[in-house]
């Protein structure tokens, strides 16, 4: 077998693994099968719209008023980049604390905490 004949034969095989697992790839221009397809909730999916992290014209289309038509090959690229752990963004945490006055019936414990608030 001569060279040009092994890479006729392989990329024989190559179309034909690819044409079998295009049979198993959901339609990834349904909103329903991006979210199965990029394993993240819809909370999660409206997150990433609003924010930009699936980009329209990039990822997406806008069909009509609130319908959205996705490009498969940016969803599957988006996937393969790891983009999802990058794009979850730690929240600073808000939390208002009030003072209130504490009653310690330890005077020991009563002890510390007040060398606690001279030196706060």
């Amino acid at each position: 077998m001569y060279d040009g004949q092994k890479l006729d034969l392989l990329l024989a095989k190559f179309e034909d693994i690819q044409d079998t697992l295009q049979m198993f790839m959901p339609n990834l221009q349904l909103k329903r099968n991006v979210l199965t397809f990029l394993d993240i909730t819809e909370p999660t999916f409206n997150y990433y719209i609003k924010n930009a992290v699936l980009e329209e014209g990039l990822h997406y289309e806008k069909v009509g008023k609130n319908k959205l038509r996705f490009i498969p090959e940016a969803i599957i690229a988006f996937k393969k980049s790891g983009i999802k752990r990058q794009a979850e963004i730690k929240k600073p945490l808000k939390v208002e604390i009030e003072e209130k006055p504490v009653i310690l019936s330890n005077p020991n414990a009563r002890k510390i905490f007040e060398k606690m608030k001279r030196v706060g």
